[in-house]
């Protein structure tokens, strides 16, 4: 059992007797837990971890080995080893998982496995000079590595395969393609359907930082690297994304995927956050030709009317899931109305962003101004709602947006020694104060009262 399950039962074992005696759960309840607990089967042993690591270790010398040898050797003794050694790992790493001589051994013999696959994938086109579309060998070795963790139920193979499939992407997006890797989704949708079913928890994060990565950094990439026809979507892109996201969260609180998706919408309102926090910049939104976007003469390629749909579309269909969301979780009628009225502002921004309406400055300081009053909504969210993590990210966004404008403002008009000292100083004050108001939070909280 890793050190992380074990803080987790030891947190049961103590919560447990107490949610019992308050009538929260049953005894039955109580003993399902934690039999649930027990048999966890997503933790890390240290034992497993220095068998990953020689694993991982081991394939890097076979494949240095390949490498500082490779022009010595025949076709024929290459495809004898690539194989042979390749088989050997899977082998011996079912034996000793299906004896129950040494589960963990076993697992880093078939992860040992996993990367001699690619290795070979690599080396054999090598030899023989294939040199088609190189990333289908990437893509291969990913659906290599799904068979294995669908097979042998091995979580950190599912993260080797979600690493893989990223690096696919990031490949078929920058180097063939001037449009979003949609083929992205499938992938890494079966991943997540096994991740579910095998209910490895840990192994969630590791998924939804890969759809993170494609979100913030391959999608806009794309657009950025492609043509200029590609590049005037960027900010539309953007703006799309941040008017859907509240929709998506609100969707993914139904009463039928509430619990399989709360680590999912952590992630998602980090994106949302980092988005938000990315359009305050006047780089990202300056309208002039000058800049990176030429969005001064090619706004006339996009119609108004399709322009609104675009816009619209998401629009409502975010709002309506919020409106149902709202109905369904939260009784405080002020509260939707305070929600809907961050969004309704959300939109207009976006709008008055992507039509440049006012001057940079002028948006950049709404945009900073309504992402501020949105963290305020989400930490006051948190404490109705009892989620600590909440609370801590809205703290932590709050921090990053109070020292971007401090030093975006005052870099300039200040000695710069002066403004660190400054700086430094108002982040002390701000994190004695901000973490004054989490602990009162927290302790309202602990006792209950935050209805």
């Amino acid at each position: 059992m890793s050190f992380w399950n074990r803080k987790f039962n030891s947190y049961l074992k103590e919560k447990l007797p107490r949610w019992q005696d308050k009538g929260w759960i049953t005894e039955e309840n109580s003993q399902l837990i934690w039999q649930d607990s027990e048999n966890s089967g997503d933790g890390l042993s240290s034992s497993g971890f220095i068998s990953y690591l020689g694993a991982i270790v081991m394939g890097i010398g076979v494949i240095a080995f390949f490498a500082a040898n490779w022009d010595e050797m025949t076709k024929l003794s290459k495809l004898v080893i690539l194989f042979s050694s390749m088989w050997l790992s899977y082998g011996l790493g079912g034996y000793f998982i299906t004896s129950e001589k040494s589960v963990s051994i076993g697992q880093a013999l078939i992860l040992l496995g996993s990367i001699l696959f690619g290795s070979n994938i690599m080396l054999i086109a090598q030899a023989y000079h294939i040199d088609s579309h190189f990333p289908d060998g990437v893509l291969v070795w990913s659906l290599g590595a799904l068979t294995c963790a669908w097979l042998f139920k091995i979580p950190i193979i599912a993260i080797l395969g979600l690493c893989l499939t990223v690096l696919w992407s990031s490949m078929e997006s920058f180097d063939f393609t001037e449009v979003p890797h949609l083929q992205f989704f499938i992938l890494w949708g079966l991943y997540f359907a096994l991740i579910i079913k095998e209910k490895w928890v840990k192994t969630q994060h590791a998924a939804y930082i890969a759809l993170a990565i494609w979100i913030l950094w391959l999608c806009p990439g794309t657009i950025l690297t492609g043509s200029l026809l590609s590049r005037k979507y960027l900010l539309l892109y953007f703006s799309v994304m941040l008017i859907s996201l509240p929709g998506i969260l609100a969707l993914l609180t139904s009463k039928k995927m509430n619990e399989i998706t709360y680590n999912l919408r952590f992630y998602l309102l980090i994106i949302f956050f980092i988005i938000f926090y990315l359009l305050g910049f006047e780089f990202i939104i300056e309208p002039k030709e000058s800049r990176l976007f030429g969005f001064k003469s090619q706004i006339k390629a996009i119609p108004f009317l399709y322009s609104g749909l675009i816009f619209g579309i998401p629009a409502f269909l975010s709002m309506v899931s919020i409106y149902f969301f709202q109905k369904l979780t939260v009784k405080d009628v002020k509260n939707s109305i305070w929600v809907m009225a961050l969004f309704s502002l959300l939109i207009g921004l976006e709008i008055m962003t992507f039509y440049g309406l006012y001057e940079p400055f002028v948006i950049s300081a709404l945009c900073r101004i309504t992402m501020f009053m949105c963290l305020i909504w989400l930490a006051h969210y948190g404490y109705k709602t009892a989620r600590k993590a909440y609370i801590n990210l809205s703290i932590i966004f709050i921090i990053i947006l109070l020292m971007t404008v401090y030093f975006t403002n005052m870099w300039t008009l200040m000695n710069r020694s002066l403004v660190l000292i400054g700086g430094g100083l108002l982040l002390i004050t701000l994190s004695y104060f901000l973490d004054q108001q989490r602990k009162k939070y927290l302790n309202k909280i602990k006792a209950g009262d935050n209805r």
